[in-house]
């Protein structure tokens, strides 16, 4: 029996953080809840925890026919990803990177592309508002470049590239400006050359990996 898709709940009337009201019995898409959510997330708490049941009933499907087409899966997976940061006492209880990483480093070529793609797309937009280290999904994605699939390389190593980059970026500015306060303190030029293999350290061990990346996007 093909899995079940998501069907648009129906919201009561209630009053927003704003003071506008919604329709009574008016069915909301995901979209929609989004948008609510993002305007007054503790008047949709309970719709929230819904649809992350209804998620954790899609991934459970998935486990059981991961080749299949999960439209439902793949819409809930991007609208949790989008309002993930709405509800911060939420996330260790709902554990939504942790399930995704889970079904990304079992098996991931038997998933299907589409799947593949929105549990990624949903990481890296998790990661882009700081709620993962990069150091945590790090290893899931880079054994992705093994999968037949070019859309997804190129997305890997564009978001990767950027984040990696950016990391770097951070501690040498970090690292730069500790080297400029000690010199203005009137350090003498050893502590600055401490500051320099402090940086030195950082960048090595970060450059690799764009290295990498590229080698895995050309094979």
């Amino acid at each position: 029996m093909p899995p079940k898709h998501h069907k648009p709940i129906k919201a009561k009337a209630r009053k927003t953080a704003e003071g506008d009201e919604d329709q009574d019995e008016n069915s909301l898409s995901l979209p929609q809840l989004q948008n609510f959510i993002r305007r007054d997330p503790e008047a949709y708490i309970e719709d929230y925890r819904r649809q992350f049941e209804h998620f954790r009933s899609t991934a459970e499907t998935l486990q059981l026919r991961p080749g299949r087409p999960q439209k439902s899966f793949n819409e809930l997976t991007m609208f949790i990803a989008h309002v993930f940061h709405c509800y911060p006492n939420l996330r260790e209880e709902l554990n939504f990177p942790e399930i995704l990483l889970r079904y990304l480093s079992k098996d991931p070529q038997q998933l299907h592309p589409e799947a593949r793609r929105s549990m990624v797309g949903a990481l890296l937009l998790i990661r882009s508002r700081g709620m993962i280290p990069l150091m945590k999904i790090l290893p899931t994605l880079f054994r992705l470049f093994a999968c037949d699939d070019k859309e997804l390389r190129r997305t890997l190593q564009k978001s990767l590239l950027n984040d990696i980059i950016n990391s770097t970026s951070t501690v040498g500015k970090a690292a730069g400006k500790k080297r400029k306060r000690r010199l203005n303190r009137g350090n003498d030029t050893t502590e600055a050359s401490k500051g320099e293999k402090t940086e030195e350290k950082a960048s090595k061990y970060l450059d690799p990996a764009p290295g990498l990346l590229r080698k895995d996007v050309q094979n």
